[in-house]
């Protein structure tokens, strides 16, 4: 599908995603996908904000740079300052914890620290818990199982550090992510607001906190271990409905295997009207489900590449010109794939490297210069960002960096 103007508008093209590229009194989402792992920044219609996962850490712990979390966010701080108001996070969520989404959202929390209303989280978030998984990352990822490497595991020790001091000891009210869970309500310009979790299943958290303590027993016992335990399984998918409006951020919930429920267990909860929906599992076919998509009928698919999309890693491009031929795809960042028939097609230009170089230098927006990327940073701003009013009715859509919209080659004949 190609946008037409009315269901998604034609994109604002730009080199990093800014404050100013959003408009006011919205329901805003901006996905960051700078080619392996995403993050996710929900603007909520009354100046509320969230964050939902993190993709990179940052190069600079203390300023955030290198982050493109924290750069955003730095933003939009100094848009509050400027207007005389104070800046919180509504929100932080972790949908599940593997490295390509837990990446530099330790160092957020720390940097927000009593600056978090909430935190979210599929685990129990708790010393014990939090020690069970870092005990069991840390002897099996040298082992069979491809795991994180030792800069990775100390993000994970961070962010689920940080998650239980936003809890035990910053007073930020901690919400399980769970199917049915309702995260927040409010009335918004009349309108009412809910962002609710329509998954994981509870029986998949159970089966997956069973494989933990399972493979940790056997560790101990045996020094190796059988189970398998993956955090997709118990993947957090956020639903997010302002009037006609709705978003579903599909985290990397998978489709059912085995004793997993994943997606068929959790799809009679999801109900149109949905206009975008952040594709779960980078568009891979095991976290496909058809009869979801074809229902819902989104305007517009937003999907983040893993590794580059290099060999097998999603997104496939069969898989992408599945979507497209039922709503506008955008993918943060180029995919690696090979040159052949059927394989799918930008459909737009990257922007000019020469406006990569620019720094903004106006008082206004001086905290914009310190966070401008350097070339070798570029890609780090890869990212997706889209704005609905309550109506459903797509009123933004902004390209960053290397993202486009991608259509199979019959249809790229027709470009803008």
């Amino acid at each position: 599908m190609i946008p037409d103007g009315n269901t998604v508008p034609h994109p604002t093209q730009v080199d990093q995603v800014r404050p100013e590229h959003l408009p006011d009194g919205a329901l805003s989402l901006v996905v960051f996908g700078p080619g392996r792992g995403e993050a996710m920044v929900v603007m909520l219609p009354d100046g509320g904000v969230g964050v939902v996962d993190g993709c990179r850490e940052p190069s600079s712990p203390e300023t955030g740079r290198g982050d493109p979390v924290r750069e955003f966010l730095a933003a939009l701080e100094q848009r509050a300052r400027l207007r005389g108001a104070d800046f919180r996070l509504g929100f932080v969520c972790l949908t599940h914890p593997h490295d390509d989404h837990y990446a530099g959202l330790g160092r957020l929390l720390e940097s927000y620290r009593g600056r978090v209303d909430e935190v979210w989280s599929v685990p129990n978030v708790g010393d014990r818990y939090a020690e069970a998984l870092r005990s069991f990352v840390e002897v099996t990822h040298a082992g069979r199982e491809t795991l994180p490497d030792d800069a990775k595991v100390r993000g994970l020790q961070r962010v689920l550090a940080e998650l239980v001091e936003a809890y035990e000891r910053q007073n930020s009210r901690f919400r399980h992510v769970g199917q049915g869970k309702r995260l927040l309500s409010k009335v918004v310009q009349s309108k009412n607001l809910e962002l609710s979790a329509c998954g994981p299943a509870d029986a998949d958290v159970n089966h997956a906190q069973m494989a933990l303590v399972e493979g940790l027993e056997s560790l101990i016992a045996e020094g190796e271990h059988s189970a398998r335990f993956d955090p997709n399984v118990t993947s957090g998918a956020l639903l997010i409905r302002w009037g006609q409006a709705g978003m579903l951020l599909g985290g990397d919930l998978l489709c059912k295997h085995g004793r997993h429920l994943g997606w068929d267990e959790v799809c009679g909860d999801i109900h149109p009207p949905i206009q975008v929906i952040k594709v779960a599992h980078h568009a891979s076919l095991e976290a496909h489900h058809e009869e979801l998509w074809a229902r819902l009928g989104a305007a517009l698919a937003i999907v983040t590449p893993f590794k580059d999309a290099k060999g097998s890693m999603p997104p496939r491009p069969e898989q992408v010109a599945r979507l497209a031929q039922d709503a506008v795809v955008a993918i943060t960042s180029v995919p690696a794939w090979p040159r052949r028939a059927g394989v799918p097609l930008a459909m737009y230009a990257t922007p000019r490297s020469a406006r990569s170089r620019q720094r903004v230098t106006s008082a206004r927006n001086g905290v914009l210069s310190s966070m401008s990327p350097s070339p070798g940073e570029a890609d780090t701003h890869n990212a997706v960002a889209v704005s609905l009013d309550a109506t459903g009715k797509l009123v933004r859509f902004v390209l960053a960096g290397k993202a486009n919209v991608y259509v199979p080659p019959a249809r790229a004949r027709a470009r803008p």
